[in-house]
């Protein structure tokens, strides 16, 4: 099975259980493996830090809203942030002449 991330990558949270976690920008610090997750079943994991400690992820932890700045976020609920790989070169796209107004 191919992971979205890796360790050190930045991701982006793209899906979530607690609406407030959408969007957030984190670091993978370290794999948790294959975790029960919720409704989903077993998923990969990974152990996420916000960039700031005043960033927080929530969580619903017996049956509580908990604020955290370091937690698990399934691998499936993230897209890494990374620059092209150097082999990969952006499409260049070349204006297209004007044509000529009949007027």
């Amino acid at each position: 099975m191919a992971l979205n991330c890796q360790i050190g990558d930045l991701a982006i949270t793209v899906k979530c259980e607690i609406p407030e976690n959408l969007g957030r920008i984190v670091r993978v610090v370290s794999s948790n493996g294959i975790e029960h997750w919720s409704d989903y079943g077993p998923m990969h994991t990974w152990e996420v830090q916000t960039l700031s400690e005043s960033d927080t992820l929530t969580y619903v932890i017996k049956g509580k809203l908990c604020f955290r700045s370091k937690g698990p976020v399934p691998d499936a609920f993230l897209r890494p942030l990374r620059p092209p790989a150097p082999d990969e070169e952006l499409e260049q796209v070349q204006p297209q002449p004007a044509e000529p107004s009949h007027a």
